[in-house]
């Protein structure tokens, strides 16, 4: 997994430009089997799409935790 959709307030063509970047280094050989080496699967996917999975795991994350009757502290 990679993040590439940039810190909050960024601009689109920075995002989109540090994502170009981070996309073609994880085509490395090499990147790629040092980052598995940390347990890290890169996918290659567009800031847009990073920011939907996010969302995502939020809300079934958010739901499971809720589920536990957890508590703020």
């Amino acid at each position: 997994m990679e993040r590439t959709d940039g810190a909050c307030g960024t601009p689109k063509d920075i995002v989109d430009r540090i994502a170009q970047e981070v996309s073609r280094a994880v085509q490395d050989r090499s990147v790629i089997e040092r980052l598995g080496g940390y347990g890290v699967e890169p996918l290659g996917n567009t800031p847009e799409e990073f920011a939907a999975m996010i969302a995502a795991d939020i809300a079934l994350w958010g739901e499971a935790v809720k589920a536990t009757g957890v508590q703020e502290k």
